[in-house]
Protein backbone atom coordinates (compact mmCIF):
# COMPACT_ATOMS: atom_id res chain seq x y z
CA UNK A 1 0.00 0.00 0.00
CA UNK A 2 1.81 3.06 -1.12
CA UNK A 3 1.20 6.35 0.93
CA UNK A 4 1.69 10.19 0.17
CA UNK A 5 3.71 11.68 2.64
CA UNK A 6 3.65 16.15 3.16
CA UNK A 7 6.97 17.31 4.74
CA UNK A 8 7.12 20.92 5.49
CA UNK A 9 10.90 21.93 5.91
CA UNK A 10 12.58 24.91 8.25
CA UNK A 11 11.38 27.59 5.31
CA UNK A 12 7.71 25.87 5.13
CA UNK A 13 8.40 24.66 2.01
CA UNK A 14 6.48 21.43 1.04
CA UNK A 15 7.94 18.24 0.19
CA UNK A 16 6.22 15.09 -0.79
CA UNK A 17 7.18 11.46 -0.02
CA UNK A 18 6.00 8.38 -1.09
CA UNK A 19 6.44 5.69 1.13
CA UNK A 20 5.34 2.20 0.52
CA UNK A 21 3.43 0.16 3.41
CA UNK A 22 3.84 -3.56 4.03
CA UNK A 23 0.32 -4.48 6.60
CA UNK A 24 1.36 -8.13 8.58
CA UNK A 25 -1.08 -9.90 10.56
CA UNK A 26 0.37 -10.80 13.93
CA UNK A 27 -1.56 -13.11 15.90
CA UNK A 28 0.40 -12.68 19.57
CA UNK A 29 -0.32 -9.54 18.98
CA UNK A 30 -3.86 -9.71 17.64
CA UNK A 31 -3.39 -6.21 15.22
CA UNK A 32 -1.40 -5.41 12.15
CA UNK A 33 2.51 -4.64 12.09
CA UNK A 34 3.07 -1.89 9.74
CA UNK A 35 6.58 -1.98 8.25
CA UNK A 36 7.52 1.10 5.89
CA UNK A 37 9.52 -1.03 3.23
CA UNK A 38 11.91 2.70 2.12
CA UNK A 39 12.97 3.59 5.48
CA UNK A 40 15.15 0.64 7.18
CA UNK A 41 13.79 -0.21 10.72
CA UNK A 42 10.98 2.09 10.43
CA UNK A 43 7.67 0.43 11.36
CA UNK A 44 4.60 0.41 14.22
CA UNK A 45 1.20 -0.83 14.64
CA UNK A 46 -2.18 -0.92 15.47
CA UNK A 47 -5.33 -3.15 16.39
CA UNK A 48 -6.86 -2.16 12.56
CA UNK A 49 -5.43 -1.84 9.67
CA UNK A 50 -6.66 2.26 9.84
CA UNK A 51 -4.87 2.69 13.24
CA UNK A 52 -1.55 0.80 11.76
CA UNK A 53 -1.36 2.88 9.03
CA UNK A 54 -1.92 6.12 10.74
CA UNK A 55 0.81 5.02 13.46
CA UNK A 56 2.75 4.35 10.81
CA UNK A 57 3.02 7.86 9.30
CA UNK A 58 3.68 9.23 12.83
CA UNK A 59 6.64 6.81 12.08
CA UNK A 60 7.27 8.08 9.10
CA UNK A 61 7.39 11.59 10.51
CA UNK A 62 9.42 10.98 13.40
CA UNK A 63 12.13 8.67 11.47
CA UNK A 64 12.64 12.16 8.92
CA UNK A 65 12.81 14.33 12.50
CA UNK A 66 15.94 12.65 13.43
Amino acid sequence: MGREFLWYDEAMKVRKFDYLISLTWDKSYKGYVADVVNLYGCMSQGKTKKEAILNAEKAIKAFIEV
